[in-house]
């Protein structure tokens, strides 16, 4: 599964791309948690 942050400044919002779909977060620490989670459940 390929999983990246990035950031879009245009909406001040962080996303987190995994694969098929994406998720919009408000800050870069709860993207950062949810890949962390993510992950860990995947393994």
């Amino acid at each position: 599964m390929n999983v990246f942050i990035e950031k879009n400044s245009e909406q001040d919002r962080w996303w987190v791309r995994m694969d098929d779909w994406r998720v919009s977060f408000n800050t870069a620490a709860e993207a950062e948690a949810h890949t962390d989670r993510r992950c860990v459940k995947e393994a």
